[in-house]
């Protein structure tokens, strides 16, 4: 008996193993950032190390955590800020594993479990959020989201057993998170308010007052004040504020919808166990449902529709949805994790509604995309506790009665079944984590020829030149203002002129098409494409398994290739 609290532990272990391996993976098709925003953060720590410290001019205000923390890593480890990005973060990432392991064990404890079926509930959750494609995917990029999905679980814990046990080892976590989390990252911030204000609401409104949590209430009201302050000030100097323009645009909605986060929580924990349930399969159904429907109709007008590959490995996530259902009772209560769960869920719910009521434009489509990654941990805890402990009620509250023995027993039998169902739905999920969302094409990573023939242009090519939005953005984040767009590339694909400029093209634009967010890919028959590469020059050739090209219009006009002119 002794020997299977260790099993159980290195189960764990393997589970964070597997999610290191799934995460590092972009790493076998380049070791370049696999986001824009990895790219934007090699250049600023480049310049931090070359200058000594960090120039705020132009700066993103939510920039500067990452950029210090990527500088100070290339410090430590001696190596290029452009080659640390993707492994630093994938491990960073990679917490979150341990984090859902926590949840659910402390969700056990609370439910009285024995220590066998704890464990067996945090090894799911483990390996769920190990395998989950959408939480690899932001979790396992050198990006900002994989240090906040893992910080605002844990802020939202800590806040709330200090307000119930009162220990101050608890504030004083959830009070270092909360002053970085503004540099480090906006929207991220915006979440981790609501989770607060979701957390005060179970725990102040018509409930007696203690002092854990008056001071739970004092740094919550403290720290939006500090980020207001923070963001107000940034934005009236050179720094750049994003994403608080889109609550700004409508601030008496999302003050609406603020509201009826505050009215819900309370009603949530009172409510019968059946409207809970309904409660958390709406919302988990309408985003399965609004992805499914964009894949023939357009939800967000400007933007690109669900590929099919990507609505079939978005499809599993039904399974994990309902058994989260099932539990969603288990929100209403008040043990140790909860109130936080209840609040991790309903914030980003929260964000996701007033997108959609906000306006369909591409900007409340990012807010949306972004939002949804915040339900997974609590949605997979949940699904991980009933799948680890399956009965009657669990799945049909309120249809069996309680003392249905027979009727437990049947279902206690389809708990290895529905065990391994969670197991392999969340493993089907994993591709998307590796494919480009708008075009369904992999790898969703920085290739080493997209970046070479980047630079080529940025560094020949005299005058304007065009490319998708990736052939532009790379070479844009890295080497600062190049002098290239993406219309004249999005015009002729969509069957405008050739562009009278250099163009950075690839192959993979005769099949899945140039990314061209945020609005639908354009593609080019292959025939039509090679007929086009015959007409134009050849000056670059970066290869690579999607061969990108340089080309400009024929003859090139002089003699080699030192600079190359040409304006779109």
């Amino acid at each position: 008996m002794g020997d299977r609290p260790d099993r159980r532990v290195l189960a764990i272990i393997a589970c964070f193993a597997v999610g290191a391996g799934t995460r590092m993976a972009p790493l076998w098709w380049s070791p370049l950032p696999a986001t824009l925003d990895g790219i934007v953060y090699a250049k600023l720590a480049n310049a931090v190390l070359a200058a000594g410290h960090i120039e705020l001019v132009g700066f993103r205000v939510d920039a500067l955590a990452s950029t210090a923390l990527l500088s100070t890593g290339s410090l430590v480890t001696g190596a290029a800020p452009l080659g640390l990005a993707q492994p630093l973060y994938a491990l960073m990432g990679s917490a979150g594993v341990l984090l859902g392991a926590v949840f659910a064990r402390r969700l056990g404890a609370s439910l009285g479990w024995p220590r066998r079926r704890r464990g067996r509930a945090a090894v799911l959750a483990a390996f769920a959020l190990a395998v989950d494609g959408v939480f690899v995917r932001r979790t396992g990029v050198p990006d900002d989201d994989a240090i906040t999905l893992v910080a605002i679980p844990l802020v939202a814990l800590a806040a709330h057993l200090y307000a119930r046990e009162e220990r101050p080892a608890w504030l004083v976590v959830a009070g270092v998170i909360l002053l970085v989390l503004p540099v480090t990252h906006t929207f991220s911030t915006l979440v981790a308010a609501l989770v607060l204000i979701g957390l005060l609401a179970g725990h102040l409104i018509g409930r007696p007052l203690t002092r854990g949590r008056l001071v739970v209430a004092g740094l919550s009201l403290a720290f939006c004040g500090y980020f207001v302050a923070y963001y107000t000030l940034a934005a009236s100097t050179s720094l750049t504020v994003p994403y608080v323009d889109r609550v700004q645009s409508s601030p008496g909605l999302f003050a609406a919808w603020l509201v009826v986060l505050i009215a819900v929580v309370p009603w949530y924990q009172r409510t019968t166990r059946r409207m809970r349930r309904i409660v958390a399969i709406v919302p988990l159904a309408f985003v399965i449902a609004a992805i499914a429907v964009n894949a023939r109709t357009v939800v967000f007008p400007g933007t690109a529709a669900t590929p099919r590959v990507v609505l079939l490995f978005v499809v599993p996530f039904v399974v994990p949805a309902v058994l989260a259902a099932a539990a969603g009772h288990r929100f209403g209560r008040t043990g140790p994790v909860e109130a936080p769960l209840l609040a991790l869920f309903l914030a980003p719910v929260v964000v996701i509604c007033f997108s959609f009521t906000a306006g369909l434009t591409p900007e409340y489509f990012a807010t949306a995309l972004r939002a949804q990654t915040h339900v997974h941990l609590p949605v997979l805890v949940l699904a991980a506790a009933v799948a680890s402990r399956l009965d009657a009620r669990d799945l049909l509250g309120g249809i069996v009665g309680d003392d249905s023995e027979a009727v437990g027993d049947a279902f206690g039998s389809l708990r290895p079944v529905v065990a391994a169902a969670l197991v392999v739905a969340m493993a089907a999920t994993l591709p998307v984590a590796y494919v480009n969302l708008d075009t369904g094409s992999y790898p969703s990573t920085t290739t080493e020829s997209e970046f070479a023939a980047g630079t080529f242009a940025a560094d020949r090519v005299q005058g304007t030149w065009t490319s998708s939005h990736t052939g532009v953005r790379v070479p844009g984040n890295y080497y600062g203002d190049v002098n290239a767009t993406v219309g004249p590339t999005a015009s002729w694909l969509r069957g405008g002129p050739s562009p009278a400029c250099a163009v950075v093209s690839q192959r993979s634009w005769t099949t899945t098409g140039a990314h061209l967010f945020p609005a639908a890919p354009a593609t080019i028959p292959p025939a039509g494409y090679d007929r086009w590469l015959a007409q134009r020059s050849l000056v670059y050739d970066a290869g690579g398994y999607d061969p990108v090209v340089v080309t400009v219009p024929s003859p090139i006009g002089g003699s080699g290739v030192d600079r190359i002119g040409g304006a779109c």
